[in-house]
């Protein structure tokens, strides 16, 4: 049984500048994808799915495609919400909130609230989130347990520490799927990927489609999964 995927959402821009458009097409073509596989997910009774969608590093890019980015986001958020709602989707950031923009602060806040009893799939919409800054964030949080008299030290254990990491709702991966050729993790779920089976495909994500998933789905059941043993 297949709980959560995740993707490494690559080659939005390469899908654009090989069909002659501006970038900002390929990140739209990019979020319509995304939408595409959450109604595939919820088909397939899928629990989670993790879009990689803005990095801590991203913030080096043009602040006209930063600021595009941003304001897709939230159009796409706003727009949705009601219709994942009804779904029984739980909308879930991960990543930090302090630096995007406060408008699509506020809607994430608003999508988690609407959908925070939600049963169904769990959607985590990774929006200037690292693994790195997300590991050092728990690890905070672990030391302020310890600190307040909350945990002993002796008391940490992997379970405790992962319910500190932005993805404590969601079970470990199982498949992490990267478009576009490039064979990295790229900082990417690094805690929750131990026992992942790892997709690394050609096409770029714009071209992500419903028979690639299948694909990845029908290799991955003919994997052995043997988990150290």
């Amino acid at each position: 049984m297949v709980n959560h995927i995740a993707f490494i959402v690559d080659g939005n821009r390469r899908w654009a500048k090989e069909r002659g458009l501006p970038s900002f097409e390929g990140h739209k073509q990019g979020f319509l994808r995304v939408k595409e596989l959450v109604r595939t997910g919820l088909d397939l009774g899928i629990k989670c799915m993790t879009f990689f969608l803005f990095s801590t590093e991203n913030w080096n890019r043009s602040r006209e495609e930063v600021s595009y980015l941003m304001r897709l986001a939230e159009q796409i958020i706003n727009q949705e919400i009601e219709n994942l709602h009804k779904e029984k989707v739980k909308l879930v950031h991960i990543g930090r909130k302090d630096r995007i923009p406060s408008s699509l602060a506020l809607a994430i806040d608003k999508s988690e609230k609407m959908t925070q009893n939600n049963q169904g799939l769990i959607l985590n919409l990774a929006v200037d989130y690292g693994s790195k800054d997300e590991i050092v964030r728990a690890s905070r949080k672990v030391v302020e347990k310890v600190l307040q008299g909350q945990l002993q030290a002796s008391a940490i254990t992997e379970e405790v520490f992962y319910s500190c990491l932005d993805t404590h709702l969601s079970p470990p991966v199982d498949i992490l799927i990267r478009t576009s050729g490039e064979m990295r993790i790229s900082n990417f779920l690094l805690f929750q990927i131990a026992y992942a089976e790892l997709f690394f495909l050609p096409c770029y994500f714009p071209d992500f489609s419903l028979e690639e998933l299948k694909k990845v789905l029908e290799d991955y059941q003919k994997r052995e999964r043997r988990m150290g043993k």
